[in-house]
């Protein structure tokens, strides 16, 4: 009995240390990224080792964010509604005009801006909790915010 309760007190001790290990962490597939996305992530042959690095940081950071908000469209039972206000968020793209977007909801062009609004304010709230979560003090991330669109305009 003794020998058992030994085993078991060990078994719990290593895995409570493999948690400390990483155990815990999200992997982000980076093959899964869009492919607009990964090639933003591949260095440029003229690109500083450091700006690269902190690009691609801002570009997982981002992407993080933005699957977090499909899964709420997904939960909502709304993915068709966010795969059409997705071109208003980060992206690089023109979006559609407001009432080509009305049109293809199937609203007004009034109601239409509004879920623009909503979908750029959720995704402003995603991206500051996800920062939240990366700095020591809450004072710190309207700094790690400038230096996040710092880092995506090199």
């Amino acid at each position: 009995m003794l020998a058992a309760l030994k085993y078991f007190l060990i078994n719990e001790w290593k895995r409570e240390k493999a948690i400390k290990r990483g155990g815990g962490v999200q992997v982000i597939d980076l093959d899964g990224l869009d492919p607009a996305v990964r090639s933003a992530c591949e260095p440029h042959a003229e690109e500083d080792p450091m700006n690269a690095y902190d690009r691609r940081w801002a570009l997982t950071l981002i992407a993080k964010v933005r699957s977090r908000l499909r899964r709420e469209y997904e939960t909502a039972d709304q993915l068709d509604r966010h795969e059409i206000l997705k071109t208003y968020l980060v992206d690089g793209k023109e979006p559609q005009s407001c009432a080509d977007t009305a049109a293809a909801l199937g609203i007004s062009e009034a109601a239409a801006k509004s879920a623009i609004y909503r979908i750029r304010q959720r995704f402003g709230q995603l991206l500051r909790m996800e920062i939240t979560r990366t700095v020591t003090d809450e004072a710190e991330v309207d700094d790690e915010l400038r230096y996040l669109f710092n880092a995506l305009r090199h």
